[in-house]
């Protein structure tokens, strides 16, 4: 028996431009944590919790974006420039710590790219089960997860 393919849901150009803008907005939330020295911390946590606002507020457009397995052509590319985008501010931030001797071994582009899935799946998580964490409680545990992931067991061995 062959195999039927979903139709390709069709999204308006507006909404579209929309959520660019929102992707973008995402990216720039934690900028300030991919230009500070040391671990940023601070910097780190302030930009998550800029994001998960923004989830919890956007979170069905931002799910079609990012999690959604089939999202459609028009969707697909926005999300495959987005992600690619997202991946390079980690990824640099990464060498730029490599060459210090801070981070844990491993490609750059591939840690870069577990941080951006690791947040997006745990942001989707919220805005799908909104109150089954406290907003501080998340954002410490994921911090904390990205920073062992990139600097190791104890992040706070890592010279600030």
């Amino acid at each position: 028996m062959p195999r039927i393919e979903p139709f390709p849901v069709r999204v308006p150009e507006q909404d579209l431009t929309d959520l660019r803008l929102r992707l973008a907005e995402a990216n720039q939330e934690i900028a300030a944590w991919f230009h500070a020295d040391g671990l940023g911390r601070d910097e780190l946590r302030s930009g998550l919790a800029a994001g998960l606002a923004r989830w919890k507020i956007d979170g069905r457009w931002l799910r079609e974006a990012f999690i959604t397995p089939d999202p459609g052509p028009e969707v697909m590319h926005v999300r495959a420039r987005l992600v690619d985008e997202g991946c390079t501010m980690f990824s640099e931030r990464i060498q730029r710590d490599a060459r210090a001797g801070k981070t844990v071994g491993g490609p750059p582009d591939l840690i870069a790219k577990m941080v951006v899935h690791l947040r997006n799946v745990t942001f989707a998580d919220a805005y799908a089960n909104p109150g089954s964490y406290d907003d501080d409680e998340l954002l410490d545990t994921l911090t904390d997860a990205v920073l062992r992931l990139l600097y190791g067991a104890n992040p706070d061995d890592v010279v600030r």
